[in-house]
């Protein structure tokens, strides 16, 4: 009786020793996978490399199936896995392979311990984040391709952004500056889905104010001293086609898919004088530009605003001192950082 007993004890400590020694096993397997990678951002993601901006941004190439060539996009990972991401677009004067959100602003600054990650496209000077009628032809030479942001940005970059950066594709917010506000706008009018929030910082979005013909007239202008594009080339020549797609483009236009798409809009235009920190940009026709740009930004902000809460859309309008240049909208986004983490943090 004793052996038996003895046997069935050994038998049932072997096991016991067993079972814990496996637990032991898993967990640590399961504890050791994710410490390696525990802030989110500590490794490279497929087709990246560090930028040489800092900040942990990752300079990272992105096949876009529309363009046939890999995207240049910036992009600040979140510093524990959030799944939130904030778009941030560029104003006219940035180069083919920068980001001037990534490279001048104190935005990967601001957010640079904050759970969500920061998605910075690089290029697209004069080519307002939209999608365009054709081809891109400038008066250099014959453009060799057609500019088809606006699919980048809602169709192709989200699957991207999700795989590699674990960005949930309807938890972002936007925000564009200059040129970028426009489309910062109009994107998530026609995708609220996808934004949440958006933020049009110094931009002429009420572009048509009495007429659409000055709205072209700013867009041509724009388009051609930033990147020597013409214009007709996005919204076509096509009669039938050229209406819709100057409508597609105008933020007013697109006032009722805010509204009915809840999207938490804010808008901001400075007072055309210079704020803490900030300087002129030094040279007469930047600083005519700084103080008179902003000065009719602010029309076209009040007139977007007024127009925008007629038909029942809640704008938030934010006004302060500041130039057209990049120090109040790093001031802005660092003042309003928690609206962005309230939307997607």
């Amino acid at each position: 009786m004793r052996l038996k007993h003895s046997s069935h004890s050994f038998n049932t400590s072997h096991i016991r020793n067993m079972l814990l020694a496996l637990l032991v096993a898993v967990a640590t397997i399961f504890a050791a996978a994710p410490a390696a990678h525990a802030d989110g951002r500590d490794w490279l993601r497929p087709g990246c490399t560090w930028a040489p901006q800092g900040h942990w941004i990752q300079a990272c190439e992105v096949w876009s199936p529309a363009h046939n060539r890999n995207m240049l996009v910036f992009i600040q990972a979140a510093t524990n896995g959030g799944n939130g991401g904030l778009y941030l677009l560029d104003g006219a004067q940035v180069g083919e392979r920068d980001s001037n959100w990534a490279s001048v602003s104190t935005a990967p600054a601001t957010f640079e311990n904050d759970n969500i990650t920061l998605v910075m496209p690089a290029g697209g000077a004069g080519e307002f984040y939209a999608d365009w009628g054709g081809v891109a032809n400038d008066f250099m030479s014959s453009g060799q391709e057609r500019p088809m942001w606006e699919t980048f940005l809602a169709y192709e970059l989200p699957g991207y952004l999700q795989q590699h950066f674990g960005v949930d594709p309807h938890r972002n917010a936007i925000a564009g500056v200059s040129m970028g506000a426009i489309p910062a706008l109009t994107l998530s009018a026609h995708h609220p889905d996808q934004f949440r929030q958006a933020h049009a910082l110094s931009g002429f979005i009420d572009p048509a104010m009495a007429t659409h013909v000055g709205m072209i007239a700013g867009f041509s202008i724009a388009s051609l001293l930033h990147s020597g594009k013409f214009l007709w080339e996005w919204f076509t020549i096509n009669p039938l086609e050229f209406p819709g797609r100057i409508l597609h483009a105008d933020p007013v236009a697109n006032v009722h898919k805010l509204r009915d798409g809840g999207v938490d809009v804010h808008v901001w235009s400075g007072n055309s004088h210079p704020g803490a920190g900030e300087s002129y940009p030094g040279w007469l026709g930047a600083d005519a530009i700084s103080i008179h740009g902003e000065t009719l930004i602010t029309l076209s902000t009040n007139s977007f605003t007024d127009k925008a809460r007629h038909q029942g859309l809640n704008v938030h309008r934010h006004y302060g001192a500041g130039l057209h240049t990049w120090q109040p909208w790093g001031r802005y986004m660092a003042d309003h950082k928690g609206d962005v983490l309230w939307a997607i943090g």
